[in-house]
């Protein structure tokens, strides 16, 4: 006897799916209508807040460009010696394009411009209102080795010595870590405190390998401080 053909699933069987899809749908589009108003509020802000975020980002870039472009021409002013002219430009700069790389550029020529005017109170004004972590930067390196330099000359040995060692123990590049260990070391000496400077000396001769010309120029250096302050 022939077998009878599988049936079908009726199309009863899909009904249930199609009921749901149907009712969530219509709960969607009442949820919709009555939510309108909230619907647009937060498409209109969508909107709104992108195109500030797009016209920022548009202003950014245009002020980076001129910043650049002015600090370019600044530095005609900086190499034609007139450092009254080039601090007082140089402040202008800063108020005008401040929060940019090139603000923070000025800021440690500005100070330099002081230091060499033997305004170190004010080169220390400058470098103290912008400090920063020393190892983001070879220019955050130089405003703290050029901070460090200006409490040295004001006598505030204590916060010049900090300020090397900050440049010394966390500075991205190795020169600037051994400049600013010297520089601590060679303050420490002048204090009288030849035991600090003897240990940084042992710490600038590990910098070098051994049999290198630096590395006995530390060493040295660390016997004379250990000798010194033994007699």
């Amino acid at each position: 006897m022939a077998k009878p053909p599988p049936r079908r699933p009726g199309p009863t069987q899909q009904a249930p799916a199609d009921d749901d899809f149907s009712e969530r749908a219509l709960a969607l589009s009442v949820w919709a209508q009555k939510n309108a108003r909230i619907l647009i509020t937060v498409a209109v802000l969508v909107v709104v807040g992108l195109g500030a975020f797009l016209y920022y980002r548009s202003y950014r870039a245009d002020l980076h460009e001129r910043a650049a472009i002015e600090y370019m021409q600044m530095e005609q002013t900086i190499a034609a010696a007139n450092p009254p002219v080039a601090i007082r430009e140089l402040e202008d700069y800063i108020d005008r394009f401040d929060g940019t790389p090139y603000a923070r550029e000025g800021r440690v020529t500005l100070a330099r411009l002081h230091l060499e005017e033997g305004n170190t109170q004010a080169a220390i004004d400058v470098l103290e209102g912008t400090r920063r972590r020393v190892g983001r930067s070879a220019l955050d390196a130089q405003a703290e080795l050029l901070l460090g330099g200006a409490y040295a000359a004001e006598g505030e040995v204590d916060s010049a010595i900090d300020s090397y060692l900050n440049v010394g123990r966390d500075a991205r590049y190795e020169y600037q870590r051994e400049e600013g260990l010297a520089s601590a070391a060679l303050l420490r000496e002048e204090t009288g405190d030849f035991g600090a400077a003897a240990d940084l000396y042992a710490e600038l001769a590990e910098m070098h390998p051994e049999g290198s010309s630096e590395r006995a120029l530390w060493e040295m250096r660390r016997a004379e401080a250990e000798a010194r302050g033994r007699s």
